[in-house]
């Protein structure tokens, strides 16, 4: 492998560069938001039926949650082997990719399913009441029965990110959203001759919605016309060797990515148990920030795996240059554009409030921490740039102890000092956790400068 290939991604012009940049950013943004849409709809409509039905929601989802990041973070590998294997030409690796990453988020959704029926029974024993335990327990159920289609779409969305075809799957949650709010239109409220079920109902559809879209995922991808180019044909006849291979390579990446999912979750619920501290009012200021906040961060996302791709291509090359060129374009890009979205933050934070909410005492909550989460967006956004970089460069650990120490060291006693002892409230608690994350993108952005310049490794 030549540290310098003919045609390294240094020698494009950077204008080109950015627009690839932005191209394959763009589909990933718009996929990640029509996650967040499924649950944003069938939150509103359940909200139209009961207050339980929204309290079975807001108790069964969290663990759900926690079990799908675990399950993502397993299958990311599967872009960044796709896009290093992409990169090198060996493009028929990409069906065994694909079949390994298959098969790990086929197995786990099974795991889930099962653990799905305890779910009731750990709620109770966890001190919830036995109504909402028993509500939320189907919840969990419900959702769980989806958690294989969602596998399937991971596993194939993220083999089409590595070969920079990332549209189709934006185009399946789209499709998801509105088949979605049919299926939550029947189930939900009880039309067509079917009973009501609630929220039950609206997490059943949801779950139909996904099989619907996962079928239609995989007919698309296997309509291909240069399916056999990428190893897509005679799959059954994959080697068992090469299987087990491919399969270590995808937990070598994988498993500490879902411990980070993990971790990352675990402090979201910590952050939102201090905000409960403070009362109502705080919580929910807190969670109309943590609303705003997701929207907007899904731009910084799709910075970070579009960088992801280029820098997994050069990876593949042996590009040395080209793979820290492609950091430094997503660099400047989460740069640019989160900055830009954070600026908008800023400006109209107010404006967005309204959007959530009239009551005077929340929006002024709501107000300083909405402005802290705007000030800190680019760096940030940055800083999940820099870290998967990273990772695409075969570094996996690191990242997740360094994120571990800035959030639990500096982050979390610093936002319970800003929270209560300063008496800043919901603002004290961004800040502290920000002022965390800052040590970080320092921390990790040197570190992929310092990798990417030095070494060519693919996994």
């Amino acid at each position: 492998m030549s540290s310098v290939p003919s045609q390294s991604i240094k020698q494009e012009p950077v204008g080109e560069q950015i627009k690839d940049t932005l191209r394959l950013a763009a589909p990933v943004f718009m996929s990640r938001i029509g996650v967040m849409a499924l649950q944003v709809v069938d939150t509103a409509m359940v909200g139209h039926v009961a207050a339980a039905e929204l309290a079975y929601l807001g108790i069964g989802l969290p663990p759900s949650y926690w079990l799908l990041m675990l399950g993502m973070g397993l299958l990311m590998g599967a872009g960044i082997l796709t896009a290093q294997a992409n990169g090198a030409g060996r493009r028929k690796e990409v069906g065994i990719i694909w079949v390994s990453a298959m098969k790990h988020g086929l197995i786990f959704s099974v795991i889930c399913l099962i653990l799905s029926y305890f779910g009731g029974d750990l709620l109770l024993y966890s001190g919830q009441q036995p109504d909402i335990s028993a509500g939320a327990g189907k919840i969990m159920v419900a959702f769980a029965w989806g958690m294989p289609a969602i596998m399937i779409s991971a596993a194939t969305g993220a083999v089409m990110e590595g070969i920079k075809r990332p549209n189709i799957a934006m185009y399946m949650m789209f499709l998801a959203n509105i088949v979605n709010i049919g299926f939550n239109w029947v189930l939900v409220y009880g039309n067509l001759g079917f009973d009501p079920m609630g929220a039950e109902g609206a997490m059943y559809g949801s779950s139909a919605a996904r099989w619907l879209s996962s079928a239609l995922f995989l007919y698309v991808f296997f309509k291909m016309n240069d399916r056999a180019a990428y190893g897509l044909v005679n799959l059954g006849q994959i080697a068992k060797s090469e299987m087990a291979a491919m399969g270590k390579k995808i937990r070598r990446i994988g498993i500490p990515l879902s411990v980070a999912n993990a971790l990352e979750m675990m402090a979201f619920i910590a952050e939102a148990a201090m905000a409960g501290f403070m009362g109502k009012a705080s919580l929910a200021a807190f969670q109309i920030v943590v609303n705003v906040a997701s929207f907007f961060m899904m731009g910084g996302i799709g910075i970070a795996a579009a960088t992801s791709v280029r820098v997994g291509n050069a990876v593949g090359k042996g590009d040395r240059q080209g793979q820290w060129t492609a950091g430094a374009i997503g660099v400047g890009c989460a740069f640019v554009l989160c900055g830009t979205l954070g600026i908008l933050v800023f400006a109209n934070a107010a404006g967005l409030i309204a959007i959530f909410t009239s009551d005077a005492e929340i929006a002024q909550l709501t107000i300083g921490a909405l402005l802290v989460f705007g000030s800190f967006f680019a760096f940030n956004s940055i800083n999940m740039v820099a870290v998967t970089g990273q990772r695409t460069l075969g570094i996996v650990w690191l990242p997740l102890i360094v994120g571990l120490c800035t959030t639990w060291v500096i982050g979390f006693p610093l936002a319970y000092y800003l929270a209560f002892s300063k008496e800043m409230g919901i603002t004290g608690l961004w800040l502290g956790f920000s002022v965390g994350a800052q040590f970080s993108m320092i921390f990790n952005l040197w570190r992929f400068h310092r990798v990417a310049k030095s070494r060519v490794k693919a996994y």
